[in-house]
């Protein structure tokens, strides 16, 4: 398990369909998971409640980034 990549969710358009606009703000990281088996997962963090992550993608093929694309 190791921390790998992580975004604040900050689209340039907030407006956007892309996430819904309550994932604004947050702490998006990879948590690198189980090399052996490439498994891993993508977890946010409301910056007002940080020791709770949710989970938003598991089973990712070894994530090592996380970035917003221009269209949110």
């Amino acid at each position: 398990t190791a921390i790998c990549g992580s975004a604040f969710y900050h689209p340039a358009s907030p407006t956007g369909i892309a996430f819904p606009s309550t994932w604004n703000g947050r702490y998006f990281f990879c948590d690198y998971g189980n090399y052996a088996a490439n498994t891993g997962e993508i977890y946010w963090i409301d910056p007002a409640a940080p020791t709770n992550r949710t989970l938003f993608a598991s089973g990712v093929n070894r994530p090592i980034a996380v970035e917003v694309a221009p269209d949110g």
